[in-house]
């Protein structure tokens, strides 16, 4: 299969829904990213109470103002272009970790097919949320970790998600666990050379961005656990039993993909020891759903970057059973 050729057809894919997708979703998308980036680069726009206290990280609000600024500079920063572009360039985003979640798959078919049918993620793939940006970011990070070989490019990606998004530690702090017992170096050699150092790295560049931009000395991730998990702000939003994110949350991120999810985790869990990356890939799903299930507030995009872990799942196992059934 013409790799070229794939990623232009879901590059297709994800920019069509930047046209196609014309609604309204959620306030984040534009009060986290496009009214901050305004102000950034033309001097106004508000700030909503979390950009006050410190809860929130520049990182991606400022990667929209570089292109607000050049839109500016070429006289073309119309009130639709401001509004477009940014969309354009999240699409594109997503059409690469698509292609990377392609790629980690195996260059499956069912993978290809799987990642461009889900409706959910047509709808937010080319929105300017930070969640989208942080299952972008968990598709690429996924496949670049070693699950066979040594290699640590995924830190890079997996603790700018982490930073982005404190929440992500529930998928990379495992991760990071397996790497450690599977690797064939030693557990000091990768923490101490790998994991401090990529993590310090990531962490300086961005603790240095929120501080020059929010004016005092801040970590957004504390500040973000002390007033969504200590504080419990969240619950001033909206609150859903504990069992919402099972029986409503998943399911309607995964759409028609529930039933073959469901088949693929019956599956993996009666031939575990076949399949040690599924296996790992459901215990961090079960594993996520329960603590995000201990705060009240939900949501639907706060298990989007659970979605290439549950179609991974979903394509090894209609890959085997399309070749099984071809046997016959």
């Amino acid at each position: 299969m013409n790799l070229l050729l794939v990623f232009l057809l879901i590059l297709a894919v994800r920019l069509a829904s930047v046209f196609i997708v014309q609604t309204f979703y959620v306030p984040d998308e534009y009060w986290q990213s496009l009214e901050v980036a305004h102000k950034l680069t033309f001097g106004y726009g508000y700030l909503t109470w979390e950009w006050v206290q410190g809860i929130r990280s520049y990182v991606y609000p400022l990667l929209i103002a570089g292109v607000y600024k050049l839109l500016a500079l070429l006289n073309l920063d119309t009130v639709q272009l401001l509004i477009i572009v940014p969309r354009i360039l999240q699409a594109t985003l997503s059409a690469y970790s698509d292609y990377r979640f392609f790629v980690w798959s195996g260059k499956k078919k069912w993978a290809l097919f799987l990642v461009l049918v889900p409706w959910f993620w047509f709808y937010i793939g080319s929105r300017t949320l930070s969640n989208t940006l942080e299952t972008s970011l968990t598709m690429i990070a996924l496949s670049y970790f070693p699950w066979s070989g040594e290699n640590t490019t995924y830190l890079w990606f997996a603790a700018i998600c982490c930073f982005l998004r404190p929440t992500s530690a529930i998928i990379w702090i495992p991760l990071c666990i397996y790497h450690l017992r599977k690797s064939r170096l030693s557990a000091s050699e990768l923490i101490f050379k790998h994991f401090l150092v990529i993590g310090l790295l990531v962490g300086a560049v961005c603790v240095a961005i929120d501080t020059y931009w929010h004016g005092r000395i801040i970590i957004t991730p504390y500040e973000f656990f002390k007033y969504n998990i200590l504080h419990n702000i969240g619950s001033f939003y909206g609150s859903h039993p504990w069992y919402w994110y099972f029986t409503v949350g998943l399911p309607t991120v995964l759409g028609i993909n529930t039933i073959p999810f469901i088949f693929g985790v019956i599956d993996t869990v009666r031939h575990k020891r076949n399949y040690p990356v599924r296996k790992q890939l459901f215990i961090i799903i079960l594993l996520s759903l329960v603590v995000l299930s201990t705060i009240e507030h939900k949501e639907f995009r706060f298990v989007a970057s659970l979605l290439p872990l549950c179609l991974y799942i979903i394509a090894d196992t209609l890959t085997r059973w399309s070749y099984n059934a071809s046997s016959y």
